[in-house]
């Protein structure tokens, strides 16, 4: 008889067994800390903030379809440049210049804030958008030149699908159940594409809480 000792072999798994259930594989370790967590919460509560700001309050008048447009922030509209200066000695001071236009767009930035597009700018100036190409060049270098970001904090269109998508939800605010992404979705003409792109339909209702608490006059 060998005088060696056994070989001592694992106890079989309990999952082999016939009848029981397969263990679950043990659960991973986050890679994120607890302060990790904290920053990321926080760098997310400032993201939906900035965008939420960029939006009108709950029961403002949509302009259009461009319901993204902060009418309720802009400054007095000033009057339209006549198409046909005059002529004579003084005609080169009623047309356009570089600095004219840019001296509006300062005067709009300071009610308005630095968020907003060429589109919302054109629109209160009353002019085109190919005078302000002609005499100050592309939209960036213009906010530049006056002395803004080169670009808004946030996409336009980013913009405007979540004011259609929180504006559907505040005109259904009344009914007794939620709506669903797809009704969402349908009721404000879009895809479900942008309603995932939020986080989906339960995050879209917490911006849309948080849109309400930054306007409380609105919430009735």
């Amino acid at each position: 008889m060998s005088t060696d000792r056994p070989t001592v072999f694992p106890s079989p798994d309990s999952s082999d067994s016939p009848g029981v259930p397969p263990r679950a594989p043990a659960r991973r370790p986050s890679p994120w800390s607890r302060d990790d967590r904290l920053r990321e919460r926080e760098r997310r509560t400032r993201v939906r903030s900035t965008l939420l700001e960029r939006l009108p309050p709950p029961d403002a008048p949509p302009l259009g379809d461009l319901g993204s447009f902060r009418v309720d922030l802009w400054p007095p509209r000033p009057p339209r440049m006549p198409r046909i200066p005059p002529r004579g000695p003084g005609a080169a001071a009623v047309g356009w210049t570089e600095e004219k236009l840019l001296d509006r767009v300062r005067t709009f930035a300071a009610s308005r804030g630095p968020d907003f597009t060429m589109q919302e700018f054109v629109r209160w100036a009353r002019i085109t958008s190919n005078t302000l190409y002609k005499y100050c060049g592309t939209w960036a270098e213009t906010r530049v030149a006056a002395g803004l970001p080169a670009e808004p904090t946030s996409s336009d269109l980013e913009v405007k699908s979540l004011h259609a998508l929180l504006y559907t939800l505040h005109l259904n605010r009344r009914r007794s159940r939620p709506l669903t992404g797809e009704q969402l979705a349908r009721a404000a003409r879009m895809s479900v594409g942008p309603i995932r792109g939020f986080g989906g339909v339960k995050q879209v209702r917490n911006l849309y809480r948080l849109w309400v608490e930054m306007h409380p006059k609105n919430e009735e």
